[in-house]
């Protein structure tokens, strides 16, 4: 899993492109995650975490790990990515052709997720949620921090209004 510096810095390169009009950045985290681990304990959730990042890896079509020379490599104008921020959080910058394309990815990411069924000493956790706040960058912004920040409160919005939904707005 990517470094969030090296995230921010590709992100910081995505967003330097003139004509960057097809990039979302947005935030991911598990819904009710610390119920899971009070209930489940902390391996359960250590599972849920590397399910979601292996939901998100494959959806968000992001290929580096077989790549060490990811970084050097990374084309902003095409290439996606994630990092996971810590915890059950993660952030992610991806191509699509428009807002109603990414809300349709997200929410298929979403409904991939619910349908994971992890099994750990007798014990079955299924029917997993994640929440997801999305940017639509618009070269409008210099700095990966506002960025950053705005898909921040996205989230915040998803959680306050119960979570397991997508929020998208444009930066």
């Amino acid at each position: 899993m990517m470094l969030r510096s090296t995230f921010m810095d590709l992100l910081q390169k995505a967003i330097e492109q003139p004509e960057c009009t097809d990039l979302f950045i947005g935030l991911v985290d598990i819904d009710y995650f610390k119920q899971i681990n009070d209930n489940y304990g902390h391996r359960m959730g250590d599972l849920a975490i590397q399910r979601l990042s292996q939901c998100l890896e494959k959806g968000l079509e992001v290929d580096y790990r077989d790549r060490a020379d990811f970084v050097e490599k990374f084309d902003p104008a095409k290439d996606n990515a994630l990092a996971r921020l810590g915890g059950d959080e993660f952030v992610f910058a991806c191509h699509c052709p428009s807002e109603a394309a990414c809300l349709e990815k997200m929410r298929g990411l979403q409904a991939a997720f619910a349908k994971e069924e992890i099994a750990l000493d007798g014990q079955r956790l299924s029917q997993l949620r994640f929440s997801c706040g999305v940017i639509h960058y618009l070269n409008n912004l210099s700095n990966v921090d506002q960025l950053y920040q705005k898909a921040d409160q996205l989230m915040y919005e998803v959680k306050k209004q119960g979570g397991g939904n997508v929020l998208l707005a444009r930066s």
